[in-house]
């Protein structure tokens, strides 16, 4: 989002050129490539030492529950003031993980 307008972002350009026939190897969230290069950086804390702040669910929300941290979802970014969708994690094998807390803003 830039201000209250969307944009398209990496993984939306990655899309249309896998549709095109184009090979794209995916590193950023919510792949588990980046969150070990990021793990690493930060002298490896385990995960329950971890918490996840994002406004995506399928980047920022999936990728941090996939490994197992702690997560606040901040609702007013590019999901537009939705909650946390009650089926999000049985639609993605998670369980029943919950981010820890739901935010409008880190404002």
């Amino acid at each position: 989002m830039r201000g209250s307008v969307a944009e398209p972002c990496a993984g939306a350009l990655a899309d249309m050129y896998e549709a095109l026939g184009g090979i794209v190897i995916w590193y950023g969230k919510p792949h588990e490539t980046i969150y070990r290069h990021a793990l690493k950086l930060g002298g490896n804390p385990p995960a329950d030492a971890v918490l996840a702040v994002g406004d995506s669910l399928q980047t920022d929300i999936l990728g941090a529950a996939r490994m197992g941290f702690d997560a606040i979802f901040v609702t007013g970014g590019i999901h537009g003031g939705e909650p946390f969708p009650g089926d999000f994690s049985a639609r993605h094998g998670l369980g029943d993980w919950q981010p820890i807390a739901q935010l409008d803003s880190l404002s």
